[in-house]
């Protein structure tokens, strides 16, 4: 274990000031420019309950992405690479206005891998890691996304073994210099209008989301007339500009995908679990339009 001062050098405490204004994934989310965008070095967790569009955030993320060239690694723990291929690959094709050659030469740095083709001899967490360490030095991968952790290889066994896996992503994210996205479910019986979303509301460990540095929770509101989508940074822990904010999502239908958001807060949040309790239903002008 390796021991160091707190002394510190001019240039390096520079250095490390600008490592932490430095924009290398740009973005036109609000939520991410208040952090300087993903974060080298760095692991950062989604986490909501099924069908609140994480499939959809994340495909904004990936365009973004591959219209900056950035090397990206998506690793599915419960779909078909080829049909999540088809999927990605139909959204950016309609953004590229049925551009096939624009969209291929996008998609040329999103790379896919899935559990499904993972060898039963091969499905312990040690060759698993050094199949993704491989890939990422192999690919010269800028960004790990993986989707989902809380159905994964990684999730099944005791909380322990769940947390180590997480530790280990980690590392991994520090060592590389890499960002890490790791995609989360909510526990079992969590409910968006009965209370707003919190890192402990993560299906298994809590540990898995404290490890990360930078935590959002997406909250979609599908009960409410027009639906809503918000966005939460749980954690920011080295800009505590976006620490604890709320942000509106904005979904384009045609595209099936977040595309940006409006800065929001939780009494927004509130009035919505408030006016459902009370009235079974509740509308309002939203930033989000699902119709």
């Amino acid at each position: 274990m390796k021991v160091q001062t707190g002394a510190m050098t001019e240039a390096e405490a520079i250095k490390l000031r600008k490592e932490i204004n430095t924009i290398e994934f740009q973005s036109q989310f609000l939520f991410l420019k208040d952090h300087n965008g993903f974060r080298r070095g760095e692991l950062h967790t989604l986490t909501s309950p099924k069908g609140s569009g994480k499939s959809s955030l994340i495909k904004g993320f990936l365009i973004e992405f591959a219209a900056q060239k950035k090397r990206v690694l998506v690793i599915l723990s419960e779909e078909k690479v080829s049909m999540y291929r088809l999927n990605v690959f139909e959204t950016i094709l309609k953004i590229c206005k049925g551009d096939n050659d624009l969209a291929n030469s996008l998609l040329d740095n999103i790379l896919f891998t899935s559990e499904l083709d993972i060898d039963d001899k091969d499905k312990t967490h040690s060759n698993f890691f050094k199949s993704i360490k491989e890939l990422v030095i192999t690919q010269d991968i800028d960004i790990l996304i993986y989707d989902n952790y809380t159905t994964g290889l990684l999730a099944r066994g005791q909380l322990n073994e769940q947390e180590k896996g997480v530790d280990r992503f980690k590392q991994l994210t520090t060592r590389l210099n890499i960002a890490t996205l790791l995609v989360y479910h909510t526990a079992k019986g969590v409910d968006v209008y009965k209370k707003i979303l919190d890192g402990d509301d993560i299906r298994g460990s809590a540990n898995s989301v404290n490890v990360g540095s930078y935590n959002y929770l997406l909250a979609f509101y599908h009960k409410t007339e027009p639906k809503r989508a918000f966005l939460i940074i749980d954690k920011s822990r080295y800009h505590t500009k976006a620490n604890k904010k709320v942000y509106e999502l904005k979904y384009d239908i045609e595209g099936g995908i977040y595309t940006d958001d409006i800065r929001s807060g939780f009494d927004i949040m509130q009035n919505l679990i408030d006016g459902r309790k009370k009235s079974g239903s509740i509308g309002g002008k939203a930033n989000v339009n699902f119709n």
